[in-house]
């Protein structure tokens, strides 16, 4: 029996968001019936969670090798999973708007590529929200890196993150840096990260919203984190992903030229998660922009702009965190 390939056709365009996320990106805060989201007497339910790209295939190999492969702009490709045996196939975290291209055994390879679209959300076993600030268009014609930055939620005391989890973030996703900016009674007396003894940790304790602005030594720190390129990939968190991640998230997005309505959309995906609805539509956010608004300029890039330059954060640190975020490619 020759081996048959049947998912996904070649050329296909694979989505790796759910149908529920597709319809909070359109609808903004419309998510409809929340009730699915909080059963009674159950736990929520983690609608932060991508879709996987599933393959399967018919074969007469006895242990045929299934190989996956990403495609680089300059004509290479490089193996990012290999599984031995079995007929199907499921993939989480792959790269948005990127080739693949897969085979079985000797048969024919296929490609595929994955649907463009922000945000990338990942999958890591034990966690939740979590996702890339990377494949994110800026203004001025760049796009984020993807891959660099990770942002999501603690992983060591209300929520527990498995080994496969550990796994991901140390193999898949390569993370280098954990940087806590939760507040010290929960980070207790931590000083290596959970992640593994070769994961650098860095705790800069921050506060999210209003309170945020009188954090400018702390932010400093971090855009001294940032700027370095030995600590890529960088994984950032609070607590739940949401406010503090949130807002440093709208910090860094905004320096790199990603459009109001981005960031906005990467802030309100946490909505899809287990950590409740946030909108811009909120007192605490009101209040976070009307204190944005007293900083000198005409956009909100220009006002987070003079708002770090208070802070004390140089332009050559803002030029270099720029440098490693951003691409004129598409990865």
């Amino acid at each position: 029996m020759m081996t048959e390939l049947i998912y996904p056709v070649d050329g296909a365009v694979v989505s790796q968001l759910t149908p529920k996320q597709k319809h909070f990106i359109r609808s903004r805060n419309q998510w409809g019936d929340l009730s699915d989201r909080v059963p009674v007497g159950e736990s929520p339910i983690d609608h932060s969670l991508p879709e996987p790209v599933r393959f399967s295939w018919r074969t007469g190999e006895e242990d045929a090798l299934f190989t996956l492969w990403e495609c680089k702009d300059d004509g290479t490709r490089s193996i990012i999973f290999e599984q031995c045996g079995g007929s199907e196939a499921q993939i989480y975290n792959l790269k948005t708007g990127v080739t693949y291209s897969w085979r079985v055994g000797q048969s024919e390879v296929r490609w595929f590529t994955t649907e463009d679209a922000v945000p990338r959300l990942l999958y890591v076993d034990g966690i939740s929200n979590v996702r890339d600030l990377g494949g994110y268009r800026t203004d001025d014609g760049y796009r984020v890196r993807q891959g660099m930055l990770i942002r999501g939620t603690e992983s060591d005391l209300r929520l527990s993150i498995t080994e496969e989890g550990k796994r991901t973030m140390r193999e898949v996703l390569g993370i280098r840096t954990e940087l806590d900016l939760r507040y010290p009674e929960d980070v207790r007396d931590r000083t290596v990260s959970v992640l593994g003894d070769d994961v650098q940790y860095i705790h800069i304790s921050i506060h999210a919203y209003k309170k945020l602005f009188s954090y400018g030594a702390e932010l400093c720190r971090i855009f001294d984190v940032l700027s370095d390129d030995r600590n890529y990939p960088v994984y950032f968190h609070c607590y739940g992903g949401a406010d503090r991640t949130g807002l440093l998230a709208m910090l860094i997005e905004a320096l790199l030229g990603v459009s109001e309505y981005d960031i906005r959309l990467d802030y309100e995906m946490t909505t899809c998660s287990l950590f409740g609805i946030r909108s811009y539509e909120t007192a605490y956010m009101a209040e976070f922009l009307d204190e944005l608004n007293r900083y000198p300029g005409d956009t909100f890039r220009d006002r987070i702009h003079s708002f770090l330059h208070c802070c004390g954060i140089s332009d050559a640190t803002i030029n270099k965190v720029k440098m490693l975020l951003l691409t004129k490619g598409d990865n």
